[in-house]
């Protein structure tokens, strides 16, 4: 009947990394990953006994900043002035404080351009404190020392001391001697007593004994380098880092092999920002110093200009206060308004009395009194006289006669008093018009000063506002003055520590996680490399990889058989034996059963991509196997290019065969019955070899005969198991293909190439093959483990105990 086995064989996807399958590599190669363990966890040991630990030390910092609430300083007292600004960002402040020069003052400070060290595997730091000897770089011949020679090193230098029991050091280094030189020049000096001067190419060292550390000897190592590496060094074990944004408070802290130089270290750093900023804010103070005094000596001279000139401004313009000799400019103005108008109106009346007495018409008689010449009382007093004398020479006249001696007497007066009149009118009119000039001028005068009062009001103003901003700011740079100088007196630090270095315990090296880690890299490089060396090999190495690449199924596997021969095809399969091998052969017999396209299959062949895959072998122990059933199975050699059947069960490789019968005209079932041996090993298992090769393999195995020859064994046998040629040499197989129920198609594990399994894919997909089923030849046992197996593709109907690559899935 069909089968679902006669589907088309769609390539299988292939899968990415699996865990079940790196299970498998573990248990197929434990022997590796225990030695790999072994070696790592021992390299992890060795490690962590011989590494220095590093501790963290960590300080708590506040950076002054305005903006998020920090501490002040006296100095602030300037910011308004616009000299100085202390306005603080902490992103900036966290920059300089790790900055090199903040860091080289640190390190110039506690002499850490100068370690101390045990020699080891890896040299064992010690606290300068601790240390037996301390030296100091810089020396003078008299063991004076100048430490900012260190500036002059140029190259690190390394003093070996080897410290005895007596007390005498011996100290050896090495240095280039001259700039010329090629290799370092090695010296050794023996000190006999301390304290004492070591005179070197690159300066002098004085060496000094600590009397704290008693009762050392052997071996000390002392490094001495540049100040700028050493800076660089320190640097790189420095982290800084606000805790928040919110706040200006920061964390400063070191890894460092020492706590002890950890603390002094953060200390100094702490000191040397300070320092750094202070310095700062005294530059600017001191400049501003400098400006204010030059600012002020400038205003006192320009103050002394513009008061000369407010003086001599109100000397010029009468001026003693604007708001006073305003009242007065104006009140004189009208009251000589006033008597201008007055004197003119006298002088109108002088003119009318001067026109009145001189006219002859009016001679004797009486000059009129309301002309308003009250002012000069003896002009009145004379006109009144006039007028009284004429009055009586009038009544004179009425009773009298022009001769009458007392008419002729008043007569003369009145002439006489009317002369004297006109003189005093006249000398009247003088005194008025001098007057009327003199009140002209000045009420020109008043008038001009009411009228230009604004503008000396204004320029007066002008000349006090310039005074009084001068002023002003003579007195604000006198007051800044003492501000400045306060702030050079009291500077307050831009850094506060708030909580003091302190050693957190020991961070590195991390004995847990470098064990964990020498365990995983111990489990995960062996696994990395089986894994990408079973990755990049072009041969099957597992069912797992069958599986990957085809869906055809895989209806037996077969296992190696050590004690036999590689290359050499046996019979392993024997009556009363219930080994590896037997079991493996009686499943591929029960699995055939499942793939046959009708249920009266009988005949089977065996074929592969190229020889030496032991599609021969296979087939030779399957037959002997369906044989063992009571079964009468027939074994053909249809391999007619190069027969192996011969090899196998020991007959004589010349004897004739089905080549005979294919090659006959007529259709002799003689010549097969003729050439049928008995297999010699079971009673229900005979051989057809091959026979002689033909020279036209192909062609003899298209004829007719070999159908007629399969309808005729089939009558005779049970089983017809064909043993043909390989598919990827010749094309013999797919021609015999046409006369077969199943096709078992044998590749080798370890020997079968991936790209084998394509060609076959394209076979069956191309129709050139049907009803294919694959055996999977040379599973290696001590890489297996048994377990239920069931085809993990779901392709076959079958379960059944086996042998299976760990890559299978083992389902229930």
């Amino acid at each position: 009947m069909e089968n679902k086995n006669n589907m088309t064989p769609n390539v299988i996807e292939e899968e990415g990394f699996s865990v079940k399958q790196l299970v498998s590599y573990f248990f197929a190669y434990w022997k590796l990953f225990l030695l790999s363990i072994v070696l790592f966890v021992a390299v992890a040991f060795f490690y962590l006994r011989n590494a220095v630990p590093s501790y963290n030390v960590v300080a708590k910092i506040l950076l002054q900043d305005r903006e998020k609430g920090s501490f002040s300083s006296s100095a602030d007292m300037l910011a308004d002035f616009g000299f100085q600004s202390h306005n603080t960002n902490v992103e900036n402040e966290i920059e300089v404080i790790n900055s090199l020069s903040v860091v080289k003052g640190a390190v110039y400070d506690t002499d850490m351009f100068i370690s101390y060290a045990l020699p080891a595997l890896n040299d064992i730091p010690l606290y300068k404190e601790y240390a037996p000897i301390k030296v100091a770089y810089g020396a003078d011949a008299k063991g004076n020392v100048d430490k900012s020679a260190i500036v002059n090193l140029e190259a690190p230098l390394s003093l070996l001391f080897n410290v005895c029991e007596n007390g005498v050091a011996n100290v050896s280094y090495s240095c280039y001697a001259n700039e010329d030189d090629v290799e370092p020049t090695e010296y050794n000096v023996a000190i006999e007593a301390f304290p004492y001067v070591l005179e070197t190419p690159v300066g002098n060292i004085l060496v000094e004994k600590n009397v704290e550390a008693k009762g050392f000897k052997g071996e000390l190592l002392v490094n001495i380098l540049p100040l700028d590496v050493a800076t660089r060094l320190h640097k790189s074990t420095m982290l800084i880092a606000p805790l928040s944004k919110m706040t200006s408070v920061a964390q400063l802290a070191v890894n460092t092999t020492i706590p002890e130089q950890g603390v002094d270290f953060l200390n100094a750093v702490i000191e040397s920002y300070n320092k750094v900023t202070n310095d700062d804010k005294r530059q600017v103070a001191r400049q501003t110093e400098v400006f204010i005094i030059e600012r002020i000596d400038s205003l006192n001279k320009e103050l002394k200009v513009m008061e000369t000139r407010l003086s001599n401004y109100k000397k010029d313009n009468q001026l003693i206060s604007p708001q006073i000799n305003a009242q007065e400019t104006s009140k004189n103005k009208v009251e000589y308004t006033k008597q201008l108008e007055e004197i003119d109106l006298m002088i109108k009346s002088s003119e009318y009395l001067t026109e009145f007495v001189n006219n002859k018409a009016n001679d004797m008689k009486v000059i009129p009194t309301t002309f308003g010449l009250t002012i000069d009382q003896s002009l009145v007093a004379l006109i009144n006289n006039y007028n009284k004398e004429v009055i009586e020479r009038n009544q004179l006249l009425l009773t009298a006669t022009e001769d009458n001696p007392s008419l002729k007497n008043s007569t003369t007066r009145v002439q006489q008093m009317q002369a004297d009149l006109r003189v005093a009118i006249k000398a009247f009119d003088g005194s008025l018009r001098a007057q009327r000039e003199a009140v002209s001028a000045l009420l020109a005068l008043y008038t001009e000063r009411y009228e230009s009062s604004p503008d000396v009001e204004r320029e007066l103003l002008t000349i006090e506002r310039e005074c009084k901003i001068k002023s002003d700011l003579y007195v604000m740079l006198l007051q800044k003055y003492e501000e400045n100088a306060l702030s050079l007196a009291v500077t307050a630090n831009n850094l506060r520590c708030i909580d003091a270095p302190e050693n957190f315990g020991k961070v590195s090296p991390n004995s847990k996680m470098i064990l964990l880690l020498a365990l995983f890299a111990a489990l995960a490089i062996p696994a990395l490399i089986i894994y990408i060396r079973e990755s990049m090999r072009t041969q099957l190495t597992a069912n797992d990889d069958l599986a990957k690449m085809t869906a055809l199924p895989c209806v037996g596997n077969v296992p190696v058989k050590h004690s036999v021969k590689k290359g050499k095809a046996t019979i392993v399969v024997r009556q009363n034996r219930n080994d590896v091998m037997a079991e493996a052969f009686r499943t591929l017999r029960t699995n055939l059963q499942f793939v046959m396209k009708k249920s009266s299959g009988k005949v089977i062949m065996f074929t592969s991509t190229t020889s030496g895959e032991g599609k021969t072998f296979v087939a030779s122990n399957l037959a002997v196997s369906t044989a063992m059933l009571g079964k009468k199975v027939l074994l053909l050699g249809l391999d007619i290019r190069r027969p192996r059947l011969a090899e196998v069960f020991g007959f004589n490789p010349e004897l004739e065969g089905i080549t005979s019968y294919l090659a006959a005209d007529e259709k002799d079932t003689a010549i097969l019955d003729r050439n049928i041996i008995p297999s010699g090993v079971d009673d229900n298992l005979f051989l057809l070899p091959a026979g002689i090769v033909p020279p036209n393999p192909a062609e003899l195995l298209s004829r007719p005969n070999l159908d007629k020859a399969f309808e005729y064994l089939s009558t005779k046998f049970d089983y017809l198991i064909l043993d043909t040629a390989p598919v990827g040499l010749v094309t013999d197989s797919m021609v015999i293909s046409r006369v077969v129920d199943a096709v078992c198609y044998v590749m080798r594990l370890d020997y079968t190439q991936k790209a084998d399994v394509k060609y076959l894919n394209g076979l069956v997909e191309d129709g050139k093959l049907e009803h294919v089923s694959i055996v999977m030849n040379g599973e290696d046992l001590k890489k297996k483990m048994y377990g239920y197996v069931r085809d993990r593709r779901g392709s076959n109907p079958y379960t059944g105990y086996g042998y299976v690559s760990y890559g299978d899935e083992k389902k229930k």
